[in-house]
């Protein structure tokens, strides 16, 4: 992906970019991947970028973008996704008010995640679409159902058609979408060298030392989450009864 895949007016090479997400913490992928692709804007490419969120608990602070706060009535205890979406969108009229007041603007925005889509028709600049897609609803609440049910809807009727450009997080999910939503679209695959930059070469051998892994032996790993009184939505279980199975069939993996 090039590094602002929109077209920009007056382009002059730095680029005031503002992302969006529900919050940055400590053991989250999504977290992780803003803070990663907002470093790189900065480093790489010389852009201001600024991480708006309502949550965050200092894991990314001291890094070469600004972590700025943006307060939505109800964020963190609202499970009514269609209303926790008109609460940001109040919070973002008022962002905008305040950056209008200050003479500040912004020539992309980014929402990673809901509510904070459509912020960028609010803030009157070019919206990137991030497509993480979403979860099958299999043992899922009636409320949960209809939280999803309008995430599909309001994702696929009123921002995607929207925004300037959307980049989905596989090929699978890009080759899902409509027709015209594909030709605006591009696939980016995210987490492959987030370790890379700063970490020892020899890490890898260390770490499979400490584990007792051998030089012949082959490594899978999961990352993804275990809830208790949830669902499971993340193939957990298929994960599992997959790993049981390759144990039994190569004892070296």
């Amino acid at each position: 992906m090039s590094p602002l895949p929109v077209r920009i007016a007056n382009y002059n090479g730095c680029v005031r970019i503002a992302f969006f997400t529900t919050r940055m913490l400590l053991g989250f992928g999504v977290d992780l991947t803003v803070h990663e692709i907002a470093c790189r804007l900065v480093e790489q490419y010389g852009h201001e970028v600024d991480v708006w969120t309502p949550t965050s608990d200092g894991t990314y602070t001291g890094q070469p973008y600004r972590i700025r706060e943006i307060v939505v009535q109800g964020a963190r205890v609202n499970r009514v996704l269609a209303l926790l979406e008109m609460n940001a969108r109040s919070a973002l009229s008022g962002l905008q008010s305040r950056l209008a007041a200050a003479g500040e603007r912004y020539d992309v925005v980014v929402p990673c995640t809901h509510p904070y889509y459509g912020a960028g028709r609010i803030l009157g600049a070019p919206e990137v679409f991030f497509n993480f897609g979403n979860i099958p609803t299999a043992g899922f609440s009636v409320k949960g159902k209809l939280n999803r049910a309008w995430l599909d809807f309001s994702e696929s009727l009123l921002h995607k058609p929207r925004a300037a450009r959307i980049v989905s997080i596989s090929r699978f999910l890009h080759d899902q979408q409509p027709e015209d939503i594909r030709r605006k679209g591009c696939v980016v695959h995210l987490g492959g060298d987030h370790y890379s930059r700063g970490v020892q070469l020899d890490a890898r051998e260390k770490f499979r030392h400490a584990q007792g892994i051998g030089e012949r032996d082959i490594v899978l790993g999961y990352c993804g989450r275990l809830h208790r009184n949830h669902p499971p939505y993340k193939g957990t279980r298929e994960v599992l009864a997959v790993g049981r199975r390759i144990a039994e069939l190569h004892p070296s993996v």
